[in-house]
This record gives C-alpha cells, sequence and structure tokens, in this order.
C-alpha cells in the first residue's frame, strides 16, 4: 500500500502485506466493490477489517446491527453475512443516494436474504437519534465509519443509547491519519483524539483500539 506523510502506517508494511495475502478469496460482490474503491478512491474497510466484523457479529449472535455510513455496502455485507441463522438486520444509514444506489446492488448481488437490510437515506446527525429514541437498547452491535469524524463524538450518547446492555460499539479510522503522532495537528487527528480520550473515559462502556487497517475502536456496554 502506498503511503505518504498523511497516512503513516500503522502496521509495518510487511505486516500489512501479509495480512492482506493470507485472507480467503472474496466472492464477486465483495471484489467488485474493492476494484471501485481502488480505482475511486473510496474508504470501505478492506477484507481484513470486513472478516473482523464477521465474526463479531456471529460471535455475538447478533440479531440486529445498526450501521452508521453505508458507503457502498461493503462493511454491511461482511455484518449481514455473520448475523445469527441468517435472521438478522442490518439498520444502515447514508446521506448520499449515488451511494445508497450502489451499496443496494451490492446487496443484492451478495445473495442478501431478503428483508435482512433496512437502508435509511438520510443524515445520520437528524436520524440516528431519532433511531436511538425510537429503538432504545435494541441493537447487538453499532458500527459507525463515516468521513465526518466530527460525528463520531456528536453521536456517541446516541449510539450508546440504541446499544444494548452487553452489545458492541464499534469504530473505524480512531487511528486515522497521524492520530498517534503528537505533532500530527489538522483537524482530523485532533478530533479523533478528542474522541479517543471519551471512549476511554465514558464510564458506561469498557474500551480497546485495535491497531488494525487505520484503527478499529471496540467497546462493550456495562
Amino acid at each position: 500500500m502506498q503511503r505518504d506523510k498523511e497516512h503513516p502506517p500503522i502496521l509495518t508494511d510487511h505486516v500489512e502485506r501479509y495480512l492482506e495475502r493470507v485472507q480467503r478469496p472474496r466472492d464477486s460482490a465483495l471484489a467488485e466493490l474493492e476494484r471501485d474503491a481502488r480505482k475511486n478512491d473510496v474508504p470501505i474497510s478492506g477484507p481484513i477489517i470486513g472478516t473482523f466484523l464477521s465474526i463479531l457479529a456471529r460471535s455475538t449472535g447478533a440479531r440486529n446491527v445498526l450501521e452508521v455510513g453505508t458507503a457502498t455496502g461493503y462493511s454491511g455485507i461482511w455484518l449481514v453475512r455473520g448475523m445469527k441463522e441468517k435472521s438478522g438486520k442490518l439498520t444502515t444509514i447514508e446521506m448520499d443516494p449515488e451511494r445508497q444506489k450502489m451499496a443496494k446492488r451490492a446487496f443484492e448481488k451478495a445473495g442478501l436474504p431478503e428483508g435482512s437490510v433496512e437502508m435509511i437515506l438520510g443524515d445520520a446527525r437528524k436520524v440516528v437519534p431519532q433511531i436511538a429514541r425510537e429503538r432504545q437498547g435494541k441493537f447487538d452491535i453499532v458500527f459507525m465509519d463515516v468521513g465526518d469524524k466530527s460525528l463520531y463524538g456528536e453521536l456517541l450518547d446516541d449510539c450508546l443509547l440504541a446499544l444494548r446492555k452487553g452489545g458492541l460499539f464499534i469504530v473505524d479510522d480512531t487511528l486515522y491519519r497521524g492520530v498517534a503522532i503528537p505533532s500530527f495537528k489538522t483537524a482530523k487527528p485532533k478530533t479523533m483524539r478528542a474522541f479517543n480520550k471519551r471512549l476511554f473515559s465514558d464510564e458506561r462502556i469498557e474500551a480497546e483500539i485495535l491497531s488494525v487497517g487505520d484503527g478499529l475502536a471496540i467497546a462493550v456496554k456495562k
């Protein structure tokens, strides 16, 4: 993977290349989304984190998952495929109508069970609080991966309200663009540092950050 000063490596290059090599081959639906991401610079979680999301969904017996940031549907496919007995439901929010259309096609191509995905088009700032009020404590997993990192802290309380006790709050990009390097003082690292500080100090959850991809935070609601 090509690096620049705004994308300092979290893993060493040889470890990252090794992990990419040992992944199982993806089917045509996921492979197509990976090609599109490389061609059009679309941020997706990638196969390492995708596999991990599927494992978490499967191991927790998740039946209801809330995803904040559908993008092109890549992580959503992994999550649905990990849900218990294919009876689970993914509620996924996206504000870009073109990306939502692409995600709908990807879900269909992936052969996800009928009724397993509820797609909501709208601004997460409005949609997530509404879902949290209407479905308080109903979700086994809440996964957040959006481009506007200020939403992470802004929607933290609502995400935890929507999550059941013992449920998992998962957040991508928590080590994004040099978060761990003090000399990086641009907006996104500063925003993510503030969010990470909140995550570790919040008494409602127990959290940790894994140094894979661009950093993956996992928190369990007490």
